[in-house]
């Protein structure tokens, strides 16, 4: 296994490609980002939400030097219409956002899952088909807000909580 680990400070998400001997199916990949940390941060297939965010990945991960192509966290439940309704990334995400190669969407031969490869834009591809690369999202969590302490003066009693407020 090849990894490598790059910091997008327009986020302060970390994204690392990793190239597995042989591939991984794109449910392989799923599972083996989300057996990844990294300085603390739980792992996931990359999802891709702006313009910017697909930028950085693709000009930082090299799909043609990484073996032709890579994973991203998109896919297509099993019943949605086809080939361009129900995508869906894997950190529940709202998808707002694409970056389609021409002509695709086309949903060939039952292509639910997205991979990036050389030629560029993204590209549905059959899940079960093996990809060398698969990038992981690391990304910090949802900051807990802050912990207050007050101090009743009168009775010396104190209140300690998220968001006390003062009245």
């Amino acid at each position: 296994t090849v990894s490598t680990v790059k910091l997008n400070p327009a986020n302060g998400h970390y994204y690392e490609a990793v190239t597995v001997l042989g591939g991984l199916n794109w449910l392989a990949a799923r599972a083996a980002a989300e057996a990844r940390t990294f300085q603390g941060f739980q792992g996931h297939l990359g999802t891709i939400t702006s313009m910017g965010e697909n930028d950085f990945i693709v000009s930082n991960f090299n799909a043609a030097a990484l073996g032709g192509a890579y994973w991203v966290g998109g896919f297509q439940p099993p019943d949605s219409p086809e080939p361009t309704d129900g995508w869906q990334w894997v950190t529940g995400e709202v998808w707002s956002y694409t970056a389609w190669g021409p002509g695709e969407p086309n949903d060939v031969a039952g292509e639910d899952c997205i991979e990036i490869p050389a030629r560029g834009g993204w590209n549905d591809y059959q899940c079960s088909a093996g990809d060398p690369t698969y990038i992981v999202e690391y990304e910090p969590a949802t900051p807990l807000p802050p912990t207050v302490t007050i101090a009743s003066p009168a009775t010396g009693a104190t209140v300690t909580g998220p968001n006390v407020q003062l009245s």
